[in-house]
């Protein structure tokens, strides 16, 4: 009777079936029993022809190398065009290294010599088995990353989201840096990850810093890190947010946002490949690929000495600019669809669909949120409508104002930047019905900086009321 202690391993080996292929009776018989006495279910064949009847069910081939007909290798060859990846291991009567090394570089897990060492065997069977099933674990983790990094949230398939997909594909696989560029709410955090997913770095780590959202007294410290006592406070080493995507991508968003003077530190670190910590006078050499976004227009900051001319053409070596979503709005009804579907997964709702009707006047919205805002509105549609058809009286009344092929934000040629910068703004208060906080989250951009912003808008909008003043009394 076996062990208690044995229990365990031989359920989880009785869940493995190993297809045995050996011509000689006895070796066949005599190895499948063992196996069998290890818990494995063994499915025995005495040539090639016989072992194909079985492909489909087994999870591991274990196979003399020399059979009647067609040998093992060839065997091994055939069952992996059906089965791709399907473990392998080789059983040869004729020990030597070139016979080894060949049924190995020919896709074996590896060879037995006979006579068969029957711990060795079950050793080298536990271990393909183990590797193949992390290898099947690595594959179902990456296909979640892709899922959720990669272009399956990067929703759309108009000819512009095709250009930025096939762009993501080309600079993905190299260690260029990237701008990404685009109104607040458009998904660039979305592209960074997509192009950190796809490049050589995936399996290191990402780590994304919004500079809009940082202390400007401790952006420094945040980005290069400090030494212990470097500053008042500083009551420990701190590495930074470099050093913690080391080896990995990191994304400075907002870089608009960045210090004139730690830009230059910003461009000594893409030149040099090295970081110097607060406080202290040791350079550290460092790898790490940078991506950058804005929403601002860079150029524009660089004629107005807010931005470094030399950075700004460093960081856009690949540049990829994504469109508003009113400048996408066939991709409107494939968003609506993904935001449902997700919202439902995580959220008990009667909701199951939009009409037509609710889903025209969801294309006539000029979205000033762009693709945040529209996520933002399906999420509460599906957490508030009582019933299984989203309607237009669900939708929020901004939204239901708006009449099909009624003119919209998207008609905005001819203004200037910061003239629909400030009407992106103004609507998204009104969206969200005077809550900053809100409102800041909803542009993507830090609660500071939209309140410098509202007080230069209301500085502008004095200014403008006294020179008109000054007019009426010339």
């Amino acid at each position: 009777m076996l062990g208690e202690d044995l229990k365990p391993q031989i359920a989880k080996a009785s869940r493995a079936t190993i297809l045995l292929v050996e011509d000689n009776a006895g070796s066949r018989r005599a190895m499948g029993e063992f196996l069998r006495l290890e818990g494995y279910t063994v499915l025995e064949a005495a040539h090639a022809s016989e072992a194909l009847q079985h492909i489909g069910t087994a999870d591991l081939l274990l196979t003399d190398l020399r059979l009647p007909g067609m040998d093992g290798i060839e065997l091994m060859h055939t069952v992996r065009q059906r089965v791709p990846g399907l473990p392998a291991i080789v059983i040869t009567g004729f020990a030597s290294i070139d016979t080894a090394v060949d049924a190995i570089r020919k896709g074996a897990y590896q060879y037995l010599t006979k006579p068969v060492d029957p711990e060795h065997l079950v050793c080298l069977v536990e271990r393909a088995l183990e590797e193949d099933r992390l290898r099947r674990e690595v594959r179902r983790l990456r296909a979640q990353l892709e899922s959720r990094y990669g272009f399956s949230t990067m929703i759309g398939q108009s000819e512009k989201m095709r250009e930025i997909y096939e762009r993501i594909r080309r600079v993905a696989p190299t260690h260029t840096t990237v701008l990404v560029t685009g109104e607040s709410g458009t998904g660039k955090e979305l592209v960074a990850r997509a192009v950190h997913r796809l490049s050589p770095r995936s399996d290191q780590p990402f780590v994304a810093v919004n500079c809009a959202a940082l202390s400007p007294t401790l952006v420094e410290s945040e980005l290069f890190g400090h030494e212990k006592g470097a500053f008042t406070g500083a009551a420990r080493k701190h590495e930074g947010l470099f050093f913690a995507a080391n080896t990995g991508t990191i994304l400075i968003d907002e870089i608009g946002d960045l210090a004139l003077e730690l830009q230059a530190k910003l461009l000594r670190v893409l030149e040099q490949h090295e970081v110097t910590p607060v406080g202290s006078t040791r350079t550290r050499e460092l790898d790490v690929r940078v991506i950058a976004s804005t929403h601002v227009a860079l150029l524009k900051a660089v004629e107005e000495g807010r931005f470094r001319e030399d950075l700004y053409y460093r960081l856009g070596v690949v540049q990829i600019h994504l469109p508003a979503l009113r400048e996408r709005k066939e991709d409107i009804p494939l968003l609506v669809g993904h935001f449902l579907e997700t919202c439902r997964n995580h959220v008990p709702s009667e909701a199951r669909a939009f009409s037509d009707a609710a889903l025209n006047k969801l294309m006539a919205y000029g979205w000033p949120g762009n693709v945040r805002e529209l996520r933002n509105v399906v999420e509460g549609l599906v957490v508030l409508t009582p019933h299984a058809v989203i309607d237009v009286e669900d939708l929020p009344a901004r939204i239901r104002g708006v009449e099909s092929g009624a003119k919209t934000p998207a008609s905005l040629a001819g203004l200037t930047l910061d003239t629909i910068e400030r009407l992106s703004i103004e609507q998204t208060l009104e969206l969200t019905e005077g809550n900053r906080t809100q409102a800041a989250r909803i542009l993507g951009i830090g609660l500071r900086t939209l309140q410098r912003k509202l007080k230069l808008y209301s500085h502008l909008e004095q200014r403008e009321a006294e020179l008109e003043d000054s007019a009426d009394e010339d």
